[in-house]
């Protein structure tokens, strides 16, 4: 729950002209899903820099109207300007091709429905590379992040190649509930606020939405927290895992059943100790075998 909207706000402000500083820009950009976290960083950078000094990028790769119509609203709404762009083209190519070389070298092939996120994933990650140029382009601004805390933290629902490339990230401590406050205090209009969040990377060009996904991959519901609501599944298992470690913590190895927990949060806790195993590459650097470890291995000197 944010308790000073103002300072919140300036800090956010004060951090994004600071990186930008050192970076010797006063520009950046956002890519713009037409969803509530990359609506209210576009506002924040906005703030910091002027809209005249943002540059939006929306991909669509079979996306929904609504989200095209939803990041529009938000750059007339802010005044930034936003490059408007159709990949779906350059993504049937290129998986076409994949798909050919698989059949050339007898791999089998993933289907479409029953995988979608393998496609969803390429959609996320295809679109990153976009982003950068557009950003390089318009002269190099800091590329800013636009996930929350509910998504990013333990669960890391994003891909690490896709919406997880940028060079920051100063909405990451807030809870998607908070995003949603700060969006409304920051004037982001209330279609946007209200509508289902969604990864909307399927293809299908309706909106799937992101509890829904992450029940299909968890196995549990992990819910948001909407503000002035009960406490979502997400929010709940992060503030427990604040308090006691849980999950990544002092108690991470401890049977769920000792937890003194419900059968409910126990599948949960569990559900979620899972994902943030499996996704905790997406939060490290990439491993090595150092130079000090293999110059005392006395493999090279």
């Amino acid at each position: 729950m944010i308790i000073n909207y103002e300072k919140l706000t300036s800090l956010i402000v004060k951090a994004m002209k600071e990186q930008a500083a050192e970076a010797h820009t006063d520009k950046a950009e956002v890519d713009i899903s037409g969803g509530v976290d990359s609506a209210a960083v576009a506002a924040l950078a906005c703030k910091a820099f002027g809209p005249e000094n943002v540059i939006g990028v929306y991909s669509s790769i079979n996306s929904s109207v609504e989200s095209g119509l939803y990041a529009q609203v938000v750059a007339d709404k802010f005044g930034f300007k936003l490059v408007r762009l159709n990949l779906a083209y350059i993504f049937h190519q290129i998986v076409s091709q994949v798909k050919d070389e698989f059949e050339r070298l007898d791999i089998s092939w993933p289907d479409a429905k029953e995988n979608p996120t393998v496609f969803g994933g390429f959609r996320s990650c295809l679109r990153a590379p976009i982003g950068r140029f557009v950003n390089r382009a318009y002269g190099g601004g800091i590329r800013q992040g636009t996930g929350n805390r509910d998504e990013d933290e333990l669960l890391r629902f994003y891909q690490k190649g896709g919406d997880g490339e940028v060079d920051c990230n100063w909405i990451e401590g807030l809870f998607k509930s908070e995003v949603w406050e700060l969006a409304e205090y920051l004037g982001v209009p209330q279609e946007i606020i209200d509508a289902k969040p969604t990864p909307d990377l399927w293809g299908t060009g309706d909106k799937h939405n992101d509890e829904d996904e992450l029940k299909e991959i968890s196995g549990v519901s992990l819910t948001y927290t909407r503000p002035d609501s009960s406490m979502g599944t997400i929010e709940w298992v992060i503030r427990e895992n604040d308090k006691r470690g849980i999950v990544d913590g002092l108690l991470e190895f401890e049977p769920v059943e000792d937890l003194e927990y419900t059968p409910e949060q126990q599948e949960i806790v569990s559900a979620v100790r899972k994902m943030e195993k499996a996704t905790r590459h997406k939060a490290t650097l990439p491993p090595t075998l150092s130079r000090e470890y293999l110059v005392g291995m006395k493999v090279v000197k």
